[in-house]
Formats: C-alpha cells, structure tokens, sequence
C-alpha cells in the first residue's frame, strides 16, 4: 500500500519535466488500482462485530448498509479512481490543482497500518521483526514524502538558480528524474539524520519554512523510532536477566541451606525449563 502511493508520487513529480510517465509504471499503477477495486468490492461481504451487542453479523443487507455509511467508504474510492488520467484526458493537460487529488492515494496507508496491526498479533510472526520493519516502512516513507515535496517546490519555483538544487546543479532540468529524486532524497536523509553536510542548503523562504517544519516533524519521529526500538530491546532482554536473577537465586540457597549438588542441578534445570516454556505467564494469564 505505501509502495502504491509511492509509485503514484513518481507520477506526479515526473510532471514538472513535461514527461509522459514511463508505460511500465503507468500500466503498474492501473493494475495496483484494479486490486484496491477489487478490495472494495469485497468489502460489501466481510462480516463484522457489533459493538453493541458483540454479536457476529452475517447480513448481507447491514453489511453493505454499515460500509456505505462509513465515510471511509467513499475516501476508499476516491483513492482507487485514476482522477490524474481521467483529468488528462479530459482537458488534455498534464498540470493543475486536480494533481493534487493524487495525495488521496495517500488514504491507502490505512490498509498498511491495519496490515502491520493485524500481523503483530499475530504470533506466526516474529513481534520484533514486525516492529522493525514497521520502523523501517514509515522512516522510507517520511524520506519520500519530503524529498517529493522538495521536488515539487523545485519546479513551483521561478528562479530555478534560488532553489536547493539550482544552486548547486545548473542544469538540472536536463537530468532524469531519478537523478533529481535521488538529490532529494539524499538531503531529506541528511536532514533526518541531523546530519547536514552543508553542500544542499535551502535558498529561499519557502524552502526554509519548509526545511523547519521538517525538522520539527524528524524530532517527534526520532523520539518515535528510539522510543520503540529501546522497548523492544528491553522486552527482548528483560526475560534473560530474570532468568540470570534465579540462577543466582537458586545457587545462593543451596549454599545457604547445604543442599545436595544433585537437588541444585534439578532445582536451576526446573527453573530454567519454566522460563523457557513460559509457564509462568500462562500460569498468570489461567
């Protein structure tokens, strides 16, 4: 699903240059559409859990009453309608405020997050590695959206030689649009990471208020990333210096009340076993 809306974000930066999308990624997008139709449509048929009464509901007729109700229903479809094709086919232009309705393709993140939610209750899968690449997923998608709205402003601006790249690459507008992507990219890295080496720098006011607001947003996702990824150390952690704490535990009284070595190897393999096993947290939960 992010993937998706990534795809469609090369579409829209590929329009400041005046090129036609590649085919491959067009027709890609068209097929990525189709399956969200197809998603829709199934919809009208998953059953649901009444809050009310915590009863399954089966009808047919209430389920498609609840979804068409639900205003996610019709976000759902406007992010599943092609509106930038249809608009060019239309008026027979390529720019213009009606590319902004791409953004709606960004509604599509929903089904990732319902994705990741669904999997890290899940316990096929690892929790930690679920966790990781849910980290790993928004990080990438926050470069994204930053280095395409650098782009966008890029070539929204009239002075091409007052821009973040102008200023540097004087022809830039010759180069393909993964060379530009990829200036773009690699300053809104150095941006996150804090690392700012100084030879991209914003050259206007409105590149400036942008690179703040930026900023402000990378503070609260780094406190995000570092936040979970210490949780999910110390939960990982956490069971093996319990089980240290009982070896000593159970050693200590052995010594203490002159147990026999055999008892004292039985006594730490039962408690290396519950640990092991989980008993412990069954027993707690039963």
């Amino acid at each position: 699903s992010c993937w998706c809306c990534t795809r469609h974000g090369h579409r829209h930066l590929s329009c400041p240059w005046r090129r036609q999308p590649p085919l491959l990624l067009l027709s890609l997008g068209l097929v990525v559409d189709v399956f969200f139709a197809i998603d829709i449509a199934i919809s009208f048929f998953v059953t649901y859990r009444d809050t009310s009464t915590c009863l399954l509901i089966t009808d047919r007729r209430k389920i498609t009453t609840r979804y068409l109700k639900w205003p996610c229903f019709t976000l759902d479809v406007a992010s599943t309608i092609p509106l930038q094709i249809i608009y060019q086919l239309v008026t027979g232009k390529r720019q213009g405020l009606w590319g902004l309705l791409n953004l709606l393709r960004l509604w599509r993140l929903r089904c990732a997050s319902k994705l990741f939610a669904r999997v890290e209750k899940d316990v096929r899968f690892s929790y930690l590695w679920t966790r990781l690449i849910k980290l790993l997923c928004v990080t990438l998608f926050a470069l994204h959206f930053a280095a395409c709205i650098y782009l966008w402003m890029v070539f929204n601006y009239k002075i091409k030689e007052l821009t973040w790249i102008g200023s540097q690459i004087h022809s830039f507008e010759d180069r393909s649009v993964w060379f530009c992507y990829t200036c773009a990219v690699y300053w809104s890295i150095t941006t996150l990471a804090t690392v700012g080496y100084g030879d991209l720098h914003a050259t206007n006011i409105g590149e400036m208020l942008f690179s703040i607001a930026f900023m402000l947003f990378n503070m609260g996702l780094t406190s995000y990333i570092i936040g979970n990824i210490t949780n999910l150390v110390v939960r990982e952690t956490s069971n093996t210096f319990k089980m240290r704490d009982m070896v000593q535990w159970v050693s200590e009284f052995g010594s203490m009340n002159r147990l026999p070595e055999v008892m004292r190897e039985q006594m730490l393999a039962n408690g290396q076993l519950r640990f092991r096993t989980k008993e412990q947290l069954q027993h707690e939960v039963l």
